[in-house]
């Protein structure tokens, strides 16, 4: 009888196989999660916040402490694990987690008007190609108030959408009041100076993102110099290919990490290394329409980055807070003077840094009240 018919569960999918013949349904809704879920008491002035991607997770936090020092109650429903995305915010945060399919299903459903507001910390999904959250569900529901949508792509805010963005490279004086930008990660430690400078470099090896050939022509020349009291911490998806022998012991590659790994890693570090390059026409993004993590990164951590002056001045980054290169070929010297640099100045620089973070706290959270009061 099994030969004929049988139902075998997999990730997504049930299969079933009858008389040779095989189909996939779709997993339906896990009904336990829709009961705890639609039964659960919500507290009053309670934000739920979103995120539909496997993606921007990071951002979470900054935007739950915001949401948390203006007094709202906020609880997370998202696609697939957090990965521990809050594994260093001493508080007890109600995150909901549901499979993808299943999460566009639930929030088609009439569970969320016990919460006072929705705000959607993704506007666009990656699907096979990029589609607009509202057009791709458009019986999306809300909470009592209308949703909020965090736009990634500033080429795509429509100024009449109930929008913030995470930061405004473009400089244009009518975004001013959509930057929410979240860079709040938990309890952080902020330790001196390394003996051995330790650089790292955290995001998918793609030349789309980051030129890690600058990064090998720099090492080289560094250990050309006779500088070898330094290392080279490097985290993320893919592979460092082409570094020469004679430079691997200086590169300690971690790989991929979950989020907790990842933020001991970047704690222990000295410099936070974007690797941007100027000469790369798809690196204009992080001048003209989209951000970084990286930043968000250098912001929450006090990492000074050692930055080309183009991205540099769009993002407020100088030789107070940061090191700023003007050439790609100038690397090398950005590096060998934060190896030589001193405990004082590196604290004043960090002290810079700091200063800098403060001030975007300060006109997030203002930006962020008036959205949530309809000023925008």
């Amino acid at each position: 009888m099994t030969k004929i018919f049988s139902i075998e569960k997999e990730l997504k999918h049930i299969k079933i196989c009858f008389f040779g013949i095989k189909l996939r349904i779709p997993h339906p809704i896990d009904k336990q999660f829709i009961r705890e879920f639609s039964q659960h008491k919500v507290a009053e002035k309670t934000i739920l916040l979103v995120e539909m991607n496997n993606c921007h997770k990071e951002t979470l936090p900054g935007y739950y402490k915001y949401l948390k020092d203006l007094g709202y109650n906020v609880e997370i429903l998202m696609s697939g694990s957090s990965e521990n995305v809050f594994c260093r915010v001493n508080d007890n945060v109600k995150i909901w987690e549901l499979r993808e399919r299943d999460l566009e299903k639930l929030i088609q459903k009439d569970y969320f008007k016990k919460y006072e507001r929705l705000i959607f910390n993704s506007k666009i999904l990656y699907k096979r190609e990029d589609i607009d959250l509202q057009e791709y569900l458009p019986r999306l529901k809300s909470g009592r108030k209308e949703n909020i949508y965090v736009q990634h792509h500033i080429d795509k805010l429509n100024d009449k959408e109930n929008c913030i963005i995470l930061a405004n490279p473009a400089k244009e004086i009518f975004l001013n009041k959509f930057v929410v930008n979240p860079h709040y990660f938990g309890e952080v430690k902020y330790p001196p100076k390394n003996d051995e400078t330790n650089f790292i470099t955290i995001g998918e090896l793609d030349a789309k993102r980051r030129n890690c050939g600058l990064l090998i022509d720099a090492v080289h020349k560094l250990v050309e110099m006779g500088e070898n009291n330094f290392k080279i911490t490097v985290i993320g998806r893919g592979s460092l290919d082409g570094i020469p022998e004679n430079i691997k012991p200086y590169f300690d590659i971690k790989g991929r990490l979950d989020f907790s790994s990842m933020y001991d890693e970047l704690e222990k570090s000295d410099y936070f290394l974007p690797l941007l390059d100027p000469e790369n026409p798809a690196h204009d993004r992080y001048i003209k329409f989209g951000t970084s993590g990286s930043f968000q990164l250098i912001y929450g951590f006090l990492k000074p980055c050692i930055i080309n002056k183009k991205f540099a001045d769009v993002y407020g980054f100088d030789n107070r807070n940061s090191l700023v290169y003007e050439e790609n070929a100038d690397l090398y010297e950005s590096m060998a003077k934060a190896v030589k640099l001193d405990a004082k100045e590196y604290s004043r620089i960090l002290q810079n840094l700091k200063e800098m973070r403060e001030n975007i706290e300060s006109n997030s959270v203002t930006d962020m009240k008036e959205v949530l009061h309809g000023k925008n």
